[in-house]
């Protein structure tokens, strides 16, 4: 499969923007000249390496050309990992701050480094898009991790997103291990406990295996 590529810029306060510019093959399947590639540049993740805060923006990367590259679910458009806790990583050792940003990011299994040091800066960083694609390696379990493939939830956990989009006006979901499943006043985040969202996780996952299991039977 060939690549898309990540164009990626941070601004001070530790905030990087990774964009997704698809590969030619699939421009020329919605009749686009690769000639106009970036004109097609959309935004696929946030992160702040001082908050600990992750964004994704799922988009439609394969499907129908009237779609592509437009948000993947119907009302949600962004999901939002909030550690709460500051990733931090030494200046210049790139394996290091995969490791600690993925660690923000596995609902408190591990804790990023304490110390004192200075951040990395991501994208002046030789090779950042192999730092991005590692950080998407260590995602909890129920996301997309191939950029190519747009982000979001595995299929198998779509029905989150469909409930929150059932059920409330919401259009960011944030999963955080601080506070309650709730939606904010405003009407337009839903926060979900990351104890809950583990249970929905394990739930739905073991509902998908017994449907295997009665399938092959």
């Amino acid at each position: 499969m060939i690549h898309g590529d990540l164009v990626i810029t941070s601004s001070s306060g530790g905030q990087v923007e990774v964009s997704y510019v698809p590969p030619p093959s699939r421009l020329a399947d919605c009749s686009i000249s690769p000639s106009d590639a970036e004109e097609y540049t959309t935004k696929l993740i946030e992160l702040d390496t001082d908050s600990g805060r992750f964004t994704i923006f799922p988009i439609n990367t394969i499907g129908p050309s009237e779609d592509f590259l437009k948000p993947k679910y119907k009302q949600i458009t962004k999901i939002t990992l909030a550690s709460g806790k500051r990733v931090i990583s030494i200046r210049g050792e790139m394996n290091g701050l995969v490791k600690d940003y993925a660690r923000s990011l596995t609902f408190g299994a591990t804790q990023p480094l304490e110390e004192d040091i200075d951040d990395a800066d991501i994208a002046q960083s030789a090779g950042s898009a192999e730092l991005i694609v590692e950080i998407l390696e260590g995602l909890p379990p129920a996301f997309i991790k191939d950029y190519d493939y747009g982000l979001g939830l595995a299929k198998e956990y779509r029905f989150i997103v469909d409930a929150v989009e059932t059920l409330t006006d919401c259009t960011e979901i944030v999963i955080s291990g601080q506070g309650t499943t709730r939606v904010d006043d405003a009407g337009e985040i839903f926060h979900i406990s990351t104890n809950d969202f583990e249970t929905i996780r394990k739930a739905l996952h073991s509902r998908t295996r017994l449907g295997q299991v009665a399938v092959t039977s």
